[in-house]
């Protein structure tokens, strides 16, 4: 998945393509220029590292691969692409429908968890 498919499922979502299902650039050129720090603030909301000292890069174009598993890539990271997408947009009802769904799936998702370890402060006699 790269940012552009990302963002083609997020105008999709949105219901901002015409009759065939396409984008249509135009109408969403204010959109698309806003497209590639909107894709970046989400993709680093859903980053987590996979080793450790893994480093987060920023997508510096729309057409490079992301570096998230593909459920995330393709079940999460759209409605938080439309969410953001919509407020720029002032679409303030697709915006709080997408945000609710965001918001949800990103829970629901599964997450790398690290062990915890609890630490009680030692008292010396």
């Amino acid at each position: 998945m790269t940012g552009t498919d990302i963002l083609r499922q997020a105008y999709t979502l949105l219901n901002y393509t015409d009759a065939n299902g396409n984008v249509n650039a135009a109408n969403n050129a204010n959109l698309s220029k806003r497209a590639l720090p909107i894709i970046n603030q989400i993709y680093a909301d859903l980053w987590q590292p996979r080793m450790v000292g893994a480093k987060f890069e920023v997508l510096s174009t729309m057409n490079q691969p992301l570096d998230l598993d593909d459920y995330t890539a393709i079940n999460i990271m759209p409605y938080g692409v439309a969410m953001m997408l919509a407020q720029s947009d002032g679409d303030v009802d697709n915006q709080s429908v997408y945000a609710s769904l965001y918001n949800q799936r990103r829970a629901g998702a599964v997450t790398t968890t690290d062990r915890i370890i609890d630490k009680l402060p030692r008292t010396y006699l």
